[in-house]
């Protein structure tokens, strides 16, 4: 990346203002976006600071699927690279996915897959029960799967070392998987 692709990024972000005026203001103070502003955006490289302004145009009826165009854009370096600020982005996508207000189009790309509307008791079920059976199976090691899963990291010499770890987060995730759907009253 170079100093002309944030500039392309931020005259992306410029277009959009003038498009949307309104969006600058839109959102403010929404808890599902508390603490986006204390974000130093700028800081991660080739990363615009209008981030949280591209977040609150999410919450805009009229600028959400423009938003969601120009954020993309903004923390994506390339088809095959995301931005270093994809970690601090990832939280407050999350927490928009569980607002009634915003329909799932708005956050995904492929829009013919997802009901129009998730709230959070939906993404509470969906979390819960990914975790509980993948953590579930990764724990039983169903077919070789932890084995599999430890060579694959092993062969890209990251964490965890063993296979007996592999089945121990997969536990882990069990559990929680299992918490999260008894609270959400299954």
């Amino acid at each position: 990346m170079s100093s002309t692709d944030l500039a392309a990024k931020e005259a992306k972000i410029a277009r959009f203002f003038r498009d949307y005026p309104r969006v600058v203001g839109a959102g403010r103070g929404h808890p599902a976006l508390r603490g986006c502003q204390e974000v130093r955006w700028s800081e991660f490289p080739e990363c615009p600071a209008a981030i949280p302004v591209l977040l609150h145009g999410l919450l805009d009826q009229a600028a959400a699927a423009e938003a969601k165009r120009v954020l993309t854009d903004s923390i994506l370096n390339s088809v095959r690279e995301m931005n270093a600020a994809m970690q601090a982005v990832l939280p407050f996508l999350f927490r928009l996915g569980t607002v009634r207000r915003i329909s799932v189009r708005t956050l995904s790309t492929r829009q013919a897959s997802y009901p129009r509307v998730m709230n959070s008791h939906a993404f509470e079920l969906i979390w819960g029960g990914v975790a509980l059976v993948g953590g579930g199976l990764l724990a039983a090691n169903v077919r070789g799967v932890a084995d599999r899963f430890q060579a694959m990291s092993y062969a890209y010499r990251s964490w965890p070392g063993s296979v007996t770890t592999c089945r121990v987060i997969g536990g882990v995730f069990a559990f929680v998987g299992a918490g999260i759907l008894i609270a959400a009253g299954v």
